[in-house]
Parts: C-alpha cells; structure tokens; sequence
C-alpha cells in the first residue's frame, strides 16, 4: 500500500473571555442593514433578506477610517477597545491556514488576509491584537453568531443556505470544486466514481456536491480536508474532492497524487462576519477592496493586487484564482 509520511502539529490558542460592550451611538457604517430576527434560546441569528446573488456583499464607506480611530459606536470601535480582533481560522489547511512546522505558528493566505483586517484597526499585526483561533468548518456558523469570533477566513463557499445565518463579505477568491486521485487512476470525472469512496469535510459544499451530482459514489465526510488526505494515502477512500486550490495543496503534499477533470461546482470564497455587524461586513469589504488596487490598466480586477501576490506567495504559484469584481446589494 502507497504511503506518504505525514507530520501532524497541534496548536492551542486562549483567547481572552471579556465580553465586549455593548454600543448605543447609531454607526456612521451602518446603512441600510437588516436587524437578526429573535430566535429561541441557543439557536442561532438568521436574517431576513432573500438571497438572490448569494455574493452580493455590503458595500464599505466611501473613505476608510485610521487605524486607531474607528467610528464611535461601530463594532470596529468595540474591537479596537478590546485591544485584539479573533478572528477563526482552518488549522490544517495547507497553504490557506495551517501551523508552519518552522515557526510553530499559524500561516498561509487566510491569515494573510485576517492580518490586513488588523493592520486596518490597529496599525499592526502582530499576534498581541491578532488572536487566531483554529476551527472547522462545522462550528463557523456557531462561534461566529455566539460572538467566540470576530469573523472568520476559513476557505468558505458563500451561500444562500450559510447566509441565512451569517453574513458574508465580497468574494476574495473564486475556486471550484475537482478531483483529486492517485496518478494511476483512470477517474477523471464524477460519472467514473461509481461503487468509489469520495472525501470531503463534514458540512462543506464539496460532501453536498457528491451526494447530489454522483448519487452512484460513496460519500466520506470528514472532520478536515487533512483526514480526507489521511484516509487517500491509507487507501481508505479513492478520491478526494473539493476545491481545486485546497487540492493542489494537497498534490504538493502527495507526490503520488494529481488534480483531475473539469470544475464541478463554482466555490466563491468569503470572509464569515456575524449578521448583527453590518458595519463590519462594510469595512472588512473596504479592506478587500483595497488588497485588490494596483494592477495595471487592462488587467483583470484585483490582478496585480496585493491579494494576488499574497496568494501567489502562500502557495507558491502564479496561478491565482482571482475574485471577480464585487457585487454588493446595498
């Protein structure tokens, strides 16, 4: 049986048990948003806005506050008192969010991306005002709507479903679900994986994705992305599926592995915010925006952005799947 050694890291982050204020003074933020509806005891926020684009974001202020000076009565305020923004994070997911074997610490592009939210309210990033916790896909939902977190880069599809519990900012990177076998498979589409066990983490779009477009395969869900490629190199599962920029982590991982067939599903990524911070989804969008500036005249959005280059040097490559240009909704 094929197999490839796997260093596994664990990491363990407090975060601070301070509730935040609660703020009166109306957000200058804070326009045109839709209150959470009440829900029972323990359940969890849901809006009241029909999703049409699923992607359609909020759009940020006309002018960025400084950092250090967020507006009175904003989240952004609420954060910049507290002294730290917590923010979650995939632990093992590489090249996205995974814990640098070197330096012990969470890297890859979502944390890129969850520093610039910092640097934007504290002028800094480092790892006294940036408090990154490590969680799955399953529990964004909860520790997002409980308050546990700020907001959350995690390598997560937006959808009409997941917002009708969280809100979302503009598509960051747009990605899409493949393949991923071992080099001497003959699969290379979804119709092959008949009789096949195919992984995917529990809760994500990808297991959805198999149940609905190949009834004929046998789903596996996993806990992380991570367990799928354990159980491919064990031989416990034949394929492993889901979005192309996590499975090409993965082919660097397995030498005996390659990325197959054509995109089975579009997975726009965005970054988890709570519904009740509207204002945050605006300057978090703001954020966004301006990682994508700077790239010459004639290329595509957000080409020659910092964005691009971040990812570029996460995953070591030049092929980046650019965000298209935002949508917002109001």
């Amino acid at each position: 049986m094929r197999r490839v050694s796997i260093a596994a890291a664990a990491l363990a982050v407090a975060v601070g048990s301070g509730c935040a204020s609660t703020v009166s003074s109306p957000s200058p933020y804070a326009l045109a948003t839709v209150p959470p509806t009440t829900t029972t005891s323990g359940s969890p926020p849901t809006t009241t806005t029909t999703c049409v684009d699923s992607t359609a974001s909020l759009r940020p202020a006309p002018l960025a506050p400084a950092p250090g000076n967020m507006p009175a009565g904003s989240w952004m305020e609420t954060i910049q008192k507290r002294g730290y923004l917590v923010a979650g994070v995939s632990g093992d997911t590489y090249g996205f969010g995974y814990v640098d074997p070197a330096s012990l610490k969470l890297s890859g592009f979502d944390v890129e991306i969850l520093k610039r939210v910092a640097l934007a309210i504290f002028g800094r990033a480092d790892d006294q005002v940036l408090h990154l916790v490590p969680i799955t896909i399953r529990e964004v939902a909860p520790r997002v709507t409980s308050g546990d977190v700020d907001l959350v880069a995690h390598t997560m599809t937006i959808t009409c479903a997941r917002r009708a519990q969280l809100d979302f900012s503009s598509v960051y990177l747009q990605a899409h679900q493949r393949l991923l076998v071992g080099l001497g498979s003959n699969i290379t589409t979804l119709a092959q994986l008949g009789g096949k066990k195919v992984c995917a983490a529990a809760g994500s779009t990808s297991i959805d994705h198999i149940k609905q477009l190949a009834p004929q395969a046998t789903p596996v869900p996993a806990a992380s992305e991570t367990d799928c490629l354990v159980a491919f190199q064990t031989g416990a599962v034949d394929a492993i599926s889901t979005d192309d920029t996590i499975l090409a982590g993965m082919a660097k991982q397995d030498p005996y592995s390659h990325v197959v067939g054509d995109p089975i599903a579009d997975e726009p990524y965005g970054l988890a915010i709570g519904p009740s911070h509207p204002e945050f989804t605006r300057f978090v969008n703001g954020v966004l925006e301006r990682l994508c500036t700077g790239g010459a005249p004639g290329q595509p959005y957000c080409a020659g952005g910092t964005l691009a280059k971040l990812y570029a040097q996460s995953l070591n490559t030049t092929d980046v799947p650019l965000p298209p240009a935002p949508s917002y909704r109001a």
